[in-house]
């Protein structure tokens, strides 16, 4: 015979289960029904590492949470929140990089790879590449080509083998600075071919390498088609990934993924899990932008699918669906900033419509040829095909300026494999940088213009989206789904758009919620020569930190004890005017820079249309965040960050033979 119990007459540990599958706003309402709950909710070592786990949108891999006690987890994640709420870093040093590396590079979660070696001639596209490694991998630590550490002053290399190798060479060096006793791995690779662009994910010690070749006309010896394949080689060692797909006799090797006519060519790799992401783009027919991202699963070898942009000539006008970047949403789910031009020419002052659409992949159920059951073939059919499920409208624009996306990590479904870390960001949330980089345009003959930053949460847009993203979805499941087309009138509180951001080359900038740049700032030196000081600006558009900065705000003024200034010089006034008295929200009076350099915006801010932008554009009235900025000035001119560091790359001014040798400063931001 069943016997009833009371909820709370259940053993703590039952209870505790059942907890931990609440959200955390029911876990907030479980503590207020009675002591015993409130007690269990508030002390228990579980519950608290799943509601801080819940409000700072990170996971923790399986492995790691069977091998680590929850107190040293929560303990962890903690420390990491805390390392950034101040750009005060526990510990800086500093690696010297080689002076023939060049500009092509990548970072991701304390792996940064450059091109090296000899440029080719006709394009100079680097041949080779040099990994650094600065989280100090034992794997990596305990390799026999290293020898006791040298330090960065002397800059010693060490050939790792003295065996020449068919297709590349690997050399290895670590460094260690004085002071601090920190070390990194600098490795080099020698791959012999033209790279056009690399991507790496360190979590499945994966290198993936873009090579360009060209065919010619045998009689005239015109280049005429640009083909890319892709070598998967892994970080560790540059030898064939033992996952990937071995293509035309070669291991690790994705062949022919793409083909363009002879001309420039832009591209872009990214890695997803299985996935890897190409985006091209080149003129084409009448001068026009011809652009594609198509996808591959790199282990397997079969193409996923395939999207370019489009254009019809009707007589004397052209219509154009350009496609200028892409981020992805989920491994299945990708967004597409494009101008929808319906005639050009366009007239003079006629506002260019961008919009951001995003797409799912649906089974392709074309059913294939008799003639095409070569599995080569099958291979190179697309398995998905691109279905638009939303639109949302963007700023207008007066020129087709030029835009990127830019949002790390990547929204990857699988935890890494090679040394995870103990914490991961929510794929499903984090910031997306869109960047409008007003160079010349047709309205503005030879003139540098402005850059433009958007700033929107990946949680947002996916919240518009008529299916979950992250699900892959048959044509017939879509049938009924409606293409939703949210207006810029409706997006727009949930965004912010900034205008006094300076132009950055390196693009690292973003990861999670965190957006990082410099400020370079003009004053008189000594001799009345103008000296540049740069200074370094992070954006925190974590909802949680933003919301924490509020209560902790809202309880010091009923305290009295107001330690903030809504602005904090004449310089910063003069760089972002005071906002209007009529744009000020409820939390107006919480605004403002406090001792620690931490600044809280609240307000929604208007930047005005001065030529480029169509319209005023008014942003962030439900969109508060945090920037904070350096006291003193700091040599750099790029910047990189990542779940626990920030990294400055600086261009030495010295000429002759060390012109061009650069260093960076890598700065821990945890404990």
């Amino acid at each position: 015979m069943a016997v009833a119990m009371s909820f709370e007459d259940l053993p703590e540990h039952i209870v505790e289960d059942i907890f931990l599958q609440l959200s955390l706003d029911d876990l907030q309402s479980c503590k207020l029904i009675n002591r015993h709950f409130h007690a269990i909710v508030t002390t228990s070592v579980q519950l608290l590492l799943h509601q801080e786990l819940e409000a700072t949108a990170q996971v923790v891999p399986p492995s790691v949470r069977r091998s680590d006690a929850a107190a040293s987890l929560l303990s962890t994640i903690r420390e990491r929140q805390s390392g950034f709420r101040t750009i005060a870093p526990s510990k800086t040093f500093r690696v010297d990089l080689d002076k023939h590396e060049r500009r092509l590079y990548e970072y991701l979660e304390g792996t940064m790879v450059r091109g090296s070696g000899s440029a080719f001639s006709s394009t100079g596209l680097p041949s080779g590449a040099s990994v650094y490694d600065f989280t100090t991998s034992s794997e990596w630590e305990t390799i026999d080509a290293y020898t006791p550490s040298y330090s960065l002053s002397e800059n010693k290399e060490i050939e790792a083998n003295a065996e020449q190798q068919d297709e590349e060479e690997e050399v290895v060096e670590i460094g260690e600075d004085s002071d601090d006793k920190e070390q990194y791995v600098r490795r080099h690779f020698d791959g012999n071919f033209e790279m056009k662009d690399f991507t790496i994910d360190p979590g499945q010690n994966l290198f993936a390498i873009g090579e360009m070749t060209r065919t010619r006309d045998p009689d005239h010896r015109i280049i005429t088609k640009n083909r890319l394949s892709i070598h998967l080689k892994t970080l560790s060692d540059f030898q064939p990934h033992p996952k990937a797909c071995s293509q035309d006799g070669r291991e690790g090797f994705l062949c022919n993924v793409g083909e363009w006519d002879a001309g420039s060519v832009s591209l872009t790799l990214q890695v997803c899990d299985d996935k890897i992401f190409i985006f091209s783009n080149n003129l084409g027919r009448q001068n026009l932008p011809e652009a594609r991202l198509c996808g591959w699963n790199w282990r397997t070898g079969q193409k996923l699918f395939e999207q370019k942009s489009n254009f019809r000539i009707e007589g004397d006008h052209v219509s154009l669906l350009t496609i200028e970047d892409f981020v992805l949403l989920s491994p299945t789910t990708y967004g597409l900033i494009q101008y929808d031009i319906e005639r050009l020419p366009v007239a003079q002052g006629t506002p260019f419509p961008c919009v951001l659409n995003v797409f799912t992949l649906v089974a392709n159920e074309e059913t294939p040829k008799a003639s095409e059951a070569d599995p080569a073939i099958d291979l190179k059919r697309a398995m998905y095909v691109p279905k638009k499920i939303a639109t949302f409208e963007l700023p207008r624009w007066l020129a087709v300026v030029m835009v990127h996306l830019r949002s790390d990590p990547p929204p990857r479904q699988f935890f890494p494999e090679e040394n995870p870390s103990k914490v991961y960001p929510n794929p499903e949330t984090g910031v997306i940088v869109i960047q409008y980089d007003c160079d010349d345009g047709p309205l503005h003959d030879n003139e540098i213009g402005p850059v433009y930053h958007l700033f929107v949460r990946k949680e947002t847009l996916l919240s518009y989206l008529p299916i979950k993203g992250s699900n892959l979805h048959t044509a017939k499941e879509l049938e009924n789904v409606e293409l939703k087309t949210i207006t810029w009138e409706e997006l727009s509180p949930y965004t912010r758009f900034v205008e006094d951001i300076d132009r950055q080359d390196w693009v690292c900038y973003v990861y999670h919620y965190r957006f990082v740049s410099p400020r370079i700032e003009l004053r008189m030196g000594p001799l009345n020569n103008p000296i540049e000081e740069t200074y370094i600006r992070l954006f925190n558009f974590d909802p949680v930190e933003t919301e924490r900065l509020l209560r902790a705000r809202r309880r010091d003024l009923a305290e009295g004890n107001r330690n903030w200034n809504d602005w904090d010089s004449a310089d910063l006034a003069e760089e972002t005017p005071p906002s209007d008295p009529a744009t000020h929200g409820p939390d107006h009076v919480l605004q403002g820079m406090d001792e620690r350099n931490v600044y809280l915006m609240t307000d929604e801010t208007t930047v005005a249309a001065e030529g480029w932008l169509a319209n005023n554009v008014t942003t962030g009235s439900k969109m508060p965040y945090i920037w904070l900025e350096t006291t003193e000035p700091r040599r750099c001119h790029g910047l990189m960050i990542d779940d626990s560091r920030i990294i400055a790359m600086t261009q030495n001014d010295e000429h002759g033979e060390e012109a061009g040798f650069s260093y960076l400063e890598v700065l821990h931001m945890g404990p």
